[in-house]
């Protein structure tokens, strides 16, 4: 990432949304993200509560390819996490004073369950609460670490407010519940579960060395149980030679779907694999198929244009597995994308160009074969290529 592209400096103003007192000692920072590169800028409040901070510039049709947020957080406050339109820096921010939630993790023989992950998410906005530093990556699923005491805390709930507790452990059982904030909190981890099966061919013939994942199954709007599940669960195997598998420790409870793939050729996904309590145990064959391939052209791209453009392309069953939902994919400079290994079916396809959101419509793709779109100039509809 060009430093150039950061300018000037400004200074931001931290006071307590209550009594408007400056809040001193606040950390402040400024993060950056443009594909894989990431940028911070960071400073602590003084006592007039303000804080120097570099300004980051976007402009342009390069502006898509930019994210920039503002992170402010000091114990005893409520974190805010502000997405910045183009990267401008507020004159002020406003901290709320929060309450602290401390709490006592252990396994089902009692011993301390060290080094779980506890996650936090205010049960309106889904905004994350639990946060153990400012310069983290505001896309994915923060955490704080469970102590080797079995103890954690997460500084800064906002008073009066529910908040959904998820704490997770790889091989053991999954907590989760909404909470009030409140001085002490026990949570007890169980066993986790086991999904084993076959992976099979459309004509019955079991398949060795064929990749194997598990992933969590979630309705939309409940994307943090998938975020925090992912992250712990062992998600990939191979098979055997009589195509089986076994994956262990899985968090429950938990849905799940099971996807079987031989290279971007092939691939299949099991039905959900839910675990409500009980038995921890399940079977699930898997059969692959022969994927469809999608081939994605922009007829015109601006000369002024140098970034990427963005590219959805969902499954019309409303499966959110990752075999079936691709999104916030993206094009290359030139304007053309690609995606192989794609499952048969009907899906709609939306590309973000830089004058607005372009439906190119809904595609029936069909196994072994390749669907190229070409998505024309503006004013006019999207084609599919012979």
């Amino acid at each position: 990432m060009e430093r150039s592209e950061w300018y000037g400096s400004k200074r931001l103003k931290v006071v307590n949304a209550l009594s408007g007192a400056p809040v001193e000692g606040a950390h402040a920072s400024v993060l950056v993200f443009k594909g894989d590169d990431r940028d911070i800028r960071a400073g602590t409040v003084d006592r007039r509560g303000e804080v120097e901070l570099d300004e980051f510039h976007v402009a342009g049709p390069d502006r898509y390819t930019y994210n920039v947020a503002l992170m402010v957080r000091k114990r005893g406050y409520v974190t805010t996490l502000k997405w910045l339109d183009y990267g401008s820096l507020p004159a002020a921010v406003s901290l709320t004073s929060g309450t602290p939630v401390r709490g006592t993790v252990v396994l089902a023989d009692g011993h301390s369950a060290a080094g779980a992950r506890v996650y936090a998410w205010d049960e309106d906005t889904r905004e994350e609460i639990a946060r153990e530093t400012c310069s983290i990556d505001p896309y994915f699923a923060d955490f704080i670490s469970v102590d080797g005491r079995g103890r954690f805390e997460i500084d800064g709930v906002a008073p009066g407010r529910s908040f959904i507790l998820c704490v997770v452990l790889p091989g053991y059982g999954v907590y989760r519940a909404v909470h009030e904030a409140q001085p002490d909190i026990s949570i007890r981890l169980g066993d986790g579960g086991t999904i084993e099966g076959r992976v099979f061919n459309a004509r019955g013939i079991a398949l060795a060395n064929a990749d194997v994942y598990v992933e969590p199954e979630q309705a939309d709007g409940d994307c943090d149980f998938g975020l925090v599940t992912s992250s712990v669960v062992n998600t990939r195997t191979v098979t055997d030679a009589e195509g089986r598998y076994r994956v262990v420790g899985v968090p429950v409870p938990g849905r799940y779907v099971v996807t079987a793939s031989m290279g971007w050729s092939a691939r299949g996904a099991s039905e959900a694999v839910e675990f409500l309590g009980g038995n921890r145990w399940r079977w699930r064959d898997v059969t692959v198929e022969e994927c469809a391939r999608l081939r994605v052209r922009l007829a015109a791209v601006p000369d002024d244009h140098r970034g990427m453009f963005w590219v959805s392309l969902r499954h019309l069953d409303g499966s959110s597995s990752w075999s079936r939902f691709w999104s916030n994919s993206s094009t290359w400079s030139d304007g053309t994308y690609s995606r192989d290994g794609i499952h048969a079916g009907t899906y709609r396809l939306r590309v973000k160009l830089d004058h607005g959101l372009v439906d190119a419509g809904i595609f029936d793709l069909r196994p072994g074969e390749t669907l190229k779109v070409v998505i024309p100039e503006e004013g006019t509809c999207p084609v599919a290529e012979e």
